[in-house]
């Protein structure tokens, strides 16, 4: 008997939600799942990148997409610091002159 007979054969489905199921241990296969085969994992990987990323087709098309949201993300976030860096810097020129104002004025003590 060789070891492909010895073992049971794995069938795996897809559920309607989109999931992969594991006919024979009885479960929902995750990238944690122990047969690890490009068959099974290849299209369960780039099912789940197109459901995070939207419309590409391909893994580069995906990566592309993602890689414009990271950057997009980050300008935001650079937009945000910008607006909150000014505010400080506002802040702060007001504090300056609000000191030199008080300083200025005659019999103004330190």
């Amino acid at each position: 008997m060789t070891a492909r007979e010895s073992c049971p054969s794995r069938l795996v489905r897809r559920c309607s939600n989109g999931e992969l199921f594991d006919t024979l241990e009885g479960g929902p296969v995750t990238l944690d799942f122990e047969d690890r085969t490009a068959a099974v994992l290849g299209p369960a990987l780039l099912s789940r990148l197109r459901r995070d990323a939207g419309s590409p087709r391909t893994v580069e098309g995906i990566a592309l997409a993602r890689a414009m949201s990271a950057v997009s993300d980050m300008r935001a976030e650079f937009v945000r610091m910008h607006d909150r860096l000014t505010g400080l810097e506002h802040l702060l020129q007001a504090a300056v002159d609000r000191d030199a104002a008080n300083h200025a004025k005659p019999g103004a003590t330190g």
